[in-house]
C-alpha cells in the first residue's frame, strides 16, 4: 500500500558508508499492483514483474557501481520480505542472488485468482466503468479503497487491503516453509521480527485497547483451530493486561511463528541462517516494540523521521546508538566472504537472538 525506494525514510546512504553498495527501488503499489481487467491478458502481479526487473538491472549494472553480482543480497521488510522471498524462491530469478534478508516476515496467503477478479469487479461497478484503465488514476485509488474498506476485519487480524494472487510463481508452495527451504537457491538467510509486530495495528483503537481477557482467550482457542505454522499455545497468556496478550498472540499467530518456522526449515536444510528479534520498545503508548519501529534504525535516517510518534523522546545519541547494532547486523550478514558469518547461527528449534539484550527501554 506505501512506501517506497525513493522515499527519504529509505535512504541507504548510512548503510552504503558502511561498504556496502545499496539498491533501493520502487515497485506498482494497491490497486495498480493488484486489480486486474478481466478481459485482458496483463499479469496478475505486476509488482514482482516490477522487483524481479530491478533484480536483474542490478545484475546486469552493479559492478559499474563498486558491487559483485555474485554477491547480491535481497532485503525487504514486510511487504518487500513476501517479494523478496519469492525472488529466493523463483526460478526466474536464479542466479541473481546470494542471500536474502527478511525483516517481519508474515504468515499471509496469496489471493486466489477468482478473488483479485471478484475484487475488481467490484472496483469497476464502484467507478461504473468497464475498464479500470479508463479512469483517473486518483479516482481508481479513491473506489478501491472505499470497496476494500467494506471488507470487515475479524479481531486480530492484521489489515492487508492488498496481496499478490496466486499463479505458477506463486503457488501454494510458497506459504509451506518446509518447501520453500527445499526450492530456495539462496546460500545464507537473514531473518527478523520485532517484539511486538501487531501492536502497530492496534495501538490506537481504544475498541482494541480495552479489550477483554475473555476476548481474547476466544481468539486463542480460534487461532488454534485454524492452520498456522505460529504455536500460540506457547504463549503465556497476561490476564493483567489483555490488549498486551492480544498483542502477544496475534504477533506470534501473524510473524513470529511463521518466521521461526521459516528459520527451523531453513536450518535443516544445512543454509546458514540468521533469527533475530528487535525487542526495543518505543515510549509511544501501547506501541510496543511494533511492526515498522526497526526501519528508521536500520536505515540510520533520523531525520525524515523527526515527526514520527513511535520515535518520540528518543535522543540523537540513542538513536544512532541503536541504529549503529542494526546497521552493523545487516551489514556483517551481507558483505562477510563466508557464508558463516559472525553472526549466531539458528538451529531447529531455537528462539530467536535478541539484538538489543541490555539496552533499556527508549
Amino acid at each position: 500500500m506505501t512506501g517506497g525506494g525513493s522515499a527519504p525514510w529509505y535512504d541507504g546512504a548510512s548503510m552504503s558508508a558502511r561498504g556496502v553498495v545499496v539498491v533501493t527501488f520502487n515497485y506498482r503499489l494497491g490497486p495498480f499492483a493488484h486489480l486486474r481487467d478481466d478481459y485482458s491478458n496483463d499479469d496478475r502481479n505486476p509488482a514482482f514483474s516490477d522487483v524481479l526487473a530491478a533484480l536483474q538491472w542490478v545484475h546486469k549494472n552493479i559492478a559499474r557501481f563498486g558491487g559483485d553480482p555474485k554477491r547480491v543480497t535481497v532485503a525487504g521488510q514486510s511487504a518487500g520480505s513476501w517479494y523478496a522471498h519469492l525472488l529466493s524462491t523463483s526460478d526466474s530469478a536464479r542466479g541473481m542472488l546470494a542471500r536474502v534478508a527478511h525483516l517481519s516476515h508474515a504468515s499471509n496467503r496469496p489471493w486466489a485468482p477468482a478473488y483479485q477478479d471478484q475484487l475488481s469487479d467490484e472496483v469497476r461497478r464502484e467507478l461504473g466503468t468497464s475498464s479500470l484503465r479508463s479512469v483517473d488514476r486518483t479516482e481508481l485509488l479513491e473506489a478501491a479503497k472505499r470497496v476494500v474498506l467494506r471488507r470487515p476485519l475479524e479481531l486480530g487480524a492484521v489489515p492487508t487491503p492488498y496481496l499478490p494472487t496466486t499463479n505458477e510463481g506463486t503457488a501454494d508452495l510458497f506459504c509451506s516453509a518446509t518447501e520453500s527451504a527445499r526450492v530456495s537457491h539462496v546460500e545464507a538467510v537473514y531473518i527478523r521480527t520485532t517484539g511486538t509486530e501487531t501492536s502497530t495495528f492496534f495501538f490506537d483503537s481504544p475498541q482494541l485497547r480495552q479489550i477483554d481477557a475473555e476476548a481474547v482467550a476466544a481468539l486463542r482457542v480460534s487461532l488454534a483451530s485454524r492452520p498456522t505454522i505460529g504455536d500460540t499455545d506457547g504463549v503465556v497468556a497476561n490476564m493483567e493486561n489483555p490488549y498486551e496478550d492480544l498483542v502477544a498472540v496475534t504477533s506470534e499467530y501473524h510473524f513470529g511463528g511463521p518466521s521461526r518456522d521459516l528459520a527451523d526449515a531453513y536450518a535443516l536444510q544445512g543454509i546458514p541462517t540468521y533469527l533475530r528479534v528487535f525487542e526495543k520498545q518505543s515510549s509511544l503508548d501501547g506501541f510496543l516494540s511494533g511492526h515498522c519501529f526497526d526501519l528508521p534504525f536500520q536505515f540510520g535516517q533520523m531525520g525524515p523521521w523527526t515527526d514520527a510518534p513511535m520515535l518520540s523522546g528518543v535522543s540523537p545519541d540513542e538513536f544512532q546508538r541503536v541504529s549503529d547494532v542494526l546497521m552493523s547486523e545487516l551489514v556483517t550478514f551481507v558483505s562477510s566472504q563466508d557464508q558463516i558469518c559472525e553472526l549466531k547461527s539458528h538451529i531447529q528449534g531455537a528462539n530467536p537472538v535478541p539484538i538489543m539484550k541490555g539496552i533499556e527501554r527508549i
